[in-house]
């Protein structure tokens, strides 16, 4: 994700964002793992790949 835009679009697409996204709500997950997890998904919102979902009431 950190690379740059193009591999960013290319990973957001793929199965491997999706392992991402599962990761990332494992609460078990290794802290270090975890954060660069949370660093790789940074990046993609950061690149604008990606939008925080809105709040259901």
């Amino acid at each position: 994700m950190n690379a740059n835009k193009a591999i960013a679009e290319k990973l957001v697409e793929s199965k491997i964002f999706e392992i991402l996204l599962a990761l990332s709500q494992d609460a078990t997950l290794d802290a270090n793992i975890k954060e660069a997890v949370m660093d790789s998904l940074g990046k993609a919102k950061a690149w604008e790949l990606i939008k925080k979902a809105p709040k259901e009431n």
